[in-house]
């Protein structure tokens, strides 16, 4: 007669179907987060994360489904993948500290082992190969999933997107840390992952800042489809990351989707028209005035 194998047995059989851990995690380390996780059911479209939250837990599927969606509200979702057993999820809250970049809810009933950043960073400095293993898998998973946030490639199928994704980088950047500057040679696209930065142009002899980017949003677009020179600067409000996209895989992608590329072409036009216009302002209200309009310019990117 069969025995119903336990908790115990079914979370240390799932520990090691992780294969981004491959043969890292030994018993010892197995019995630990066991030790100290938590194991939580969640039903069918029951949230178990969501994106912005903050939080540095890691999640450990040990039966059941998942989606990774960019929005709880199942009219507007998208869908970026699905995870099934023996799969991790919220490593680059648990690793970074960096707030939530989507969603995740259960798709079929789910059983999770929820284990504390406390615990993770612990078993981290135990076996420094953990925090290597995770970062690669950040690396390609935050990419991809920054890409697919974007309301104007939200349109796009997965496949389609190959090409950025494979190309693209994952920066992290300082507090304080310039982007791009005003008056450069655009030579990248990029989109904002997690945290925020500030546009600003030169007005006279100082800075106005123009427009705030959120996670989601893009930008250096303008020197990219018409290789004209940065019309603004950008820098880092936070800590943040990034997405980094070349210009020629970024052109090439286009070439292959006009209807992306029209909606690129107007956003930059649109963005680049109104920034102009502070060259020559007629009074402190125009300026406030063209700021809000550059600011709702960079907020309905979609």
């Amino acid at each position: 007669m069969s025995q119903t194998p336990t908790i115990h047995h079914q979370i240390d059989n799932a520990l090691q179907e992780v294969t981004v851990f491959g043969e890292i995690l030994d018993f010892e380390c197995r019995e630990k987060l066991f030790l100290n996780g938590i194991v939580r059911v969640f039903a069918p479209e029951e949230i178990i994360c969501e994106k912005d939250q903050q939080d540095n837990s890691l999640f450990l599927i040990l039966k059941g489904v998942v989606e990774i969606i960019d929005s709880n509200n199942t009219s507007a979702r998208k869908i970026f993948g699905k995870l099934k057993r023996g799969e991790i999820f919220g490593e680059v809250s648990a690793l970074k500290g960096r707030p939530r970049i989507a969603t995740v809810r259960a798709k079929k009933p789910c059983v999770i082992l929820e284990i504390p950043g406390n615990v993770m960073k612990d078993l981290m400095i135990t076996v420094p190969e953990i925090r290597s293993a995770l970062l690669q898998r950040i690396n390609s998973r935050t990419i991809k999933t920054s890409i697919m946030a974007v309301p104007l490639l939200s349109s796009s199928s997965a496949e389609s997107l190959v090409p950025l994704f494979e190309d693209a980088e994952l920066l992290e950047l300082q507090q304080g840390e310039t982007i791009v500057e005003e008056g450069q040679e655009g030579e990248s696209f990029y989109i904002v992952s997690s945290g925020n930065a500030r546009v600003h142009v030169k007005y006279q002899d100082s800075i106005l800042n123009i427009a705030t980017l959120n996670p989601g949003q893009f930008f250096g677009e303008w020197g990219i489809v018409f290789g004209h020179k940065r019309a603004a600067s950008v820098t880092a409000i936070c800590d943040m990351d990034i997405v980094k996209i070349h210009r020629d895989t970024f052109l090439y992608f286009l070439y292959n989707n006009p209807d992306i590329e029209s909606k690129i072409k107007k956003t930059a036009k649109n963005r680049h028209s109104e920034t102009t216009l502070l060259s020559s302002p007629e009074s402190n209200e125009d300026i406030e005035k063209i700021i809000s309009e550059i600011n709702d310019i960079f907020m309905g990117e979609d």
